[in-house]
């Protein structure tokens, strides 16, 4: 998901799907691992904050690519299930 080959493959699957008269659901568990409470207290340490940059970055490519896919099944009349544990801060995000 977090390349244009990986994105044309699960576009061509959902596509595939929708001709065959499939029902659809796009189960969303991308990781979290940024948006943890446990980054509150990680952020003391050195280096901890790249780590976390780097997994929001990580987070952000994902939820794009998640959200292309989201639209095109949702304009199928698809179902769209995002998982994340409640305490996650990307909840809080206004993607």
């Amino acid at each position: 998901m977090t390349s244009e080959v990986g994105l044309s493959l699960a576009t061509h699957i959902i596509t595939k799907a929708r001709k065959e008269g499939l029902p659809i659901l796009l189960w969303g568990a991308i990781p979290c691992t940024g948006g943890s409470a446990w980054q509150n207290y990680n952020k003391q340490f050195p280096g901890a904050a790249a780590k976390i940059r780097q997994h929001i970055k990580l987070f952000s490519k994902l939820f794009a690519n998640f959200m292309i896919l989201a639209r095109l099944v949702i304009s199928f009349n698809g179902t769209i299930v995002n998982e994340w544990p409640k305490g996650c801060a990307y909840w809080k995000y206004p993607l």
